[in-house]
């Protein structure tokens, strides 16, 4: 064993990863730590005032698309901080709700269609897993 690869050992695993090392260990604690560093910078990019920004637009009857668009962004990544910052996307399905037509029955493919409802139940009543709409169901 050579002095390199018998000082490595006490290095933390993100580090021996950097330094070519890639056992399972070292893998997961770069992939972790990637994932954390990426999380911070999409949360650094949306600073409160600007998700209550967005979350009012979209509550006043904006699309996200149409919100994302005036504050200079995709609704691509509205819907990625959705994904990994849970309270943002629980306000977002929240207003989502309320932008929708009064009577929306929540959570068929009816108001996803038809009634142009976006909310997280509509949403997973009309498409598949792979993101493709399903075929109409009529009741």
């Amino acid at each position: 064993m050579s002095m390199r690869s018998a000082t490595r050992r006490y290095l933390k695993d993100t580090t021996r990863y950097r330094y070519g090392d890639r056992d399972e260990a070292a893998r997961e604690a770069h992939v972790s730590a990637v994932r954390r560093w990426k999380h911070e910078l999409r949360l650094a990019e949306w600073p409160d005032w600007r998700q209550k920004e967005l979350l009012e637009l979209i509550s006043s009857g904006m699309t996200v698309r149409e919100a994302a668009e005036q504050l200079g962004t995709t609704y691509h990544q509205v819907y990625g901080l959705a994904e990994i910052h849970e309270p943002f996307n629980i306000a977002l399905d929240e207003a989502l709700r309320q932008a929708a037509p009064p009577g929306t029955r929540h959570g068929t493919q009816y108001a996803y269609r038809y009634q142009q409802c976006r909310c997280c139940a509509c949403r997973s009543a009309a498409k598949t897993p792979d993101g493709t709409l399903k075929d109409v169901v009529w009741l």
